[in-house]
């Protein structure tokens, strides 16, 4: 008697059994998909603490002013300066002197801005910015002190009472040295200091600041402002520029992860052929007990199927883990920014399960449709 075109009391190998008679090559693939898709996280938790820190000391500084520097000459056209200052939408024109200092990531340094506008305007740029101070307290006009990014202290190792500047390391872009008084946390990544009545060596410029949420309004009317007249560092110079590097780093890390991708699922297509060649007496013998094609392939899909969905549970486990334990041991001592599943990587990751086990089934498939039962029990007997 038959039921759904099998024989009552047949019954094929149970996955327990299968996965038992076949542990080494089981454990094989599984263990490649593990380390595939934890690879895949951790290269998105790179990209992103490279990344950030540029976006945050660059696109941040303009989230909520707007930067205003000398031309090539060094100047910063008069009509200009009267156009802002008359503008309705302009809340403030500050003057300020603009210096760099480094930032180390993974693949080299990215610049910080550092700040140094008059003493009466200290607190309103502060403000602006939208720091919070969050350890020691402000600087003191004329006393050489200065305030940083939390972020920025533990990438140079800076805690308050240490110094900053060329004096104390000569690979420093800040002239002279700096006490570092006060650790900020906000949207940007700045360091904050007195001019200090004009001793400061750096490059005299601007900050406009717009009136509340007047800010692409105001850098609409000056987005084709003549370098020689000024050059304006608004939000969406910014912003473009951040893109056009992150672009080429999420590029290479893409290639990357596609290789990642591609050699695996190679791998796993090889090894399926070779595992299902194999396994041709049994496809033989479950036809021959009158199990169908489809029935047989849906039981090889559910045998990929579990194989990959372990590898990817086991790689999601395994990447969270070592993320946060790098995050905690790694990432945040050196001020890295740091993020534990993107959705991005997420989107990566469930692509290699979902493609090695269309690289597995093909071979299944074509195996099947080629296999004759009587021919195979007959050869193997």
């Amino acid at each position: 008697m038959k039921k759904n075109g099998v024989k009552s009391g047949t019954k094929p190998l149970s996955f327990y059994k299968y996965y038992r008679n076949n542990l080494k090559k089981t454990v094989t693939i599984t263990l490649a998909l593990i380390f595939s898709v934890f690879m895949v996280i951790i290269f998105q938790s790179i990209t992103y603490a490279v990344n950030e820190p540029t976006r945050l000391g660059d696109v941040g500084l303009t989230q909520n002013v707007t930067l205003i520097y000398p031309s090539d000459d060094g100047k910063i056209d008069n009509n200009l300066l009267e156009s802002i200052k008359n503008n309705p939408l302009a809340d403030r024109l500050i003057p300020v002197y603009y210096l760099n200092t480094y930032y180390n990531h993974f693949f080299g340094t990215c610049n910080i801005m550092v700040l140094f506008p008059e003493s009466n305007e200290f607190n309103y740029i502060f403000d602006k910015l939208k720091l919070k101070l969050i350890q020691g307290k402000m600087p003191q006009p004329g006393k050489r002190e200065i305030i940083i990014d939390y972020r920025l202290a533990k990438n140079k190792n800076k805690k308050l009472g240490d110094y900053i500047g060329k004096e104390v390391n000569p690979g420093e872009k800040i002239p002279g040295k700096f006490k570092v008084v006060g650790i900020t946390d906000g949207s940007c990544i700045t360091c904050l200091s007195y001019a200090d009545d004009g001793k400061i060596a750096g490059l005299k410029g601007l900050i406009a600041v717009p009136k509340e949420n007047q800010l692409d309004k105001f850098n609409l009317e000056y987005k084709d402002t003549n370098d020689n007249k000024a050059n304006i560092w608004s939000k969406d110079k910014a912003e473009k520029r951040y893109n056009q590097n992150a672009q080429s780093l999420n590029k290479l890390f893409g290639i990357m992860s596609i290789a990642v991708i591609f050699v695996i699922s190679f791998a796993s297509g090889n090894s399926s052929y070779a595992q299902y060649f194999s396994r041709r007496y049994e496809f033989g013998i479950l036809q021959s007990l009158g199990f169908t094609k489809a029935q047989i392939l849906l039981r090889a899909a559910k045998e990929i199927c579990l194989m990959n969905i372990t590898g990817f549970i086991g790689g999601i486990a395994l990447g969270l883990g070592a993320g946060f334990v790098l995050g905690k041991t790694f990432f945040e001592p050196h001020g890295y920014p740091f993020v534990l599943l993107q959705q991005n990587a997420l989107i990566k990751a469930v692509t290699i399960p979902v493609c090695t086990a269309i690289f597995g089934l093909i071979p299944a498939g074509w195996l099947l449709s080629k296999i004759d039962p009587l021919t195979v029990v007959e050869k193997f007997e």
